[in-house]
């Protein structure tokens, strides 16, 4: 099969399989109203019965670790909820929180390896924020001038 570069990647809302089952930026429902209810992915572990509600933010240098801590606890009454209504062993919010600049909080790697990913995931995410502002950057230079 070929590969398909990260930047031109678009995810099916939902994908599964036998052991796992992915939402891409869907709405959960629950039992109780709950306000933040659209993680970017949440990820199930049928297997394991556990699920992760991953959310990606792309702050400021300087806001890096308020946003991470605003994630969790946005998505904390979500979490509580999920593993009473879905009957899950554990639920675990993953925020990845990336600067603009590439500028990561001593969590981030916790939370690559939370989620089974490997060291080069840092660095791959990493060069892929900076060439993104950078291309940002450059469009907006070209159009000032």
């Amino acid at each position: 099969t070929k590969r398909v570069p990260y930047y031109t990647y678009l995810p099916d809302n939902v994908l599964e399989n036998e052991t796992h089952r992915l939402y891409w930026d869907r709405t959960i429902y629950t039992d109780k109203t709950v306000t933040s209810n659209r993680p970017d992915i949440t990820l199930i572990d049928k297997v394991a019965k556990q699920t992760y509600i991953i959310d990606i933010a792309v702050p400021n240098d300087v806001n890096v670790i308020k946003k991470e801590q605003e994630k969790v606890t946005k998505y904390t009454p979500l979490a509580i909820e999920l593993k009473e209504v879905w009957r899950q062993e554990g639920v675990n919010i993953v925020p990845l929180v990336i600067s603009v600049t590439g500028i990561t909080s001593k969590n981030f790697t916790r939370h690559l390896k939370t989620l089974d990913l490997n060291t080069y995931t840092h660095t791959n995410m990493q060069k892929a924020i900076i060439l993104k502002t950078s291309s940002i950057v450059r469009t907006f230079l070209h159009q000032i001038q």
